[in-house]
């Protein structure tokens, strides 16, 4: 079954009113042109990139860079502490970076250990040591793990130190226990 074209009176009737919608559409649409040709073969021109934050930042250490580079950290460790950080990396060097960093050689990481839990995770910078990191390792402590085996667990894992205890890892043990499991599995 073959459709039936619109009548041409119709169509007369629409025209004036596609050409006025493509007039006042014409602004909206100029950002589809950039790079393009437009109907008269003219390069049409492209409209000036402003440039992102990030990109501003690149080239301007922080103090937290400058710090971390002092105790060194090297350029390639930095930039990707930049890239994972997902904002500017400007952490508190006396209340964040400095903590963490005793705290990490008193858990008995080396200092290429620090480096490496550092540089795969730098939101630990983001936590707050007292309320979260330090619950975290005394509760796999009382699991009966020893200095060694929480060490190993954070350079192997160190999200984990940012995980609540109260919130997230009880209420699941709980629930395990619930479902018949000792504290052996």
């Amino acid at each position: 079954m073959r459709r039936r074209p619109p009548p041409k009176g119709l169509l007369l009737l629409l025209l004036p009113l596609s050409l006025a919608a493509v007039e006042v559409l014409r602004p909206c649409t100029s950002w589809l042109a950039i790079g393009r040709w437009n109907r008269t073969g003219a390069p049409c021109a492209a409209k000036p990139r402003v440039p992102r934050r990030s990109s501003l930042s690149d080239d301007v250490h922080t103090l937290a860079e400058d710090y971390m580079s002092s105790l060194g950290f090297s350029e390639d460790e930095l930039s990707k502490i930049k890239a994972r950080y997902k904002q500017r990396f400007e952490p508190d060097i006396e209340k964040k970076i400095k903590p963490f960093l005793r705290w990490f050689s008193e858990l008995g990481l080396t200092d290429s250990q620090v480096h490496k839990v550092v540089v795969t995770y730098p939101m630990v910078f983001r936590n707050r040591l007292e309320e979260t990191s330090k619950p975290m390792v005394l509760w796999l402590k009382g699991l009966g793990m020893d200095d060694l085996q929480v060490a190993k667990l954070i350079l192997r894992r160190p999200q984990l130190i940012s995980i609540s205890v109260e919130e997230n890892l009880k209420p699941r043990v709980q629930w395990l226990k619930e479902l018949g499991m000792d504290d052996l599995q």
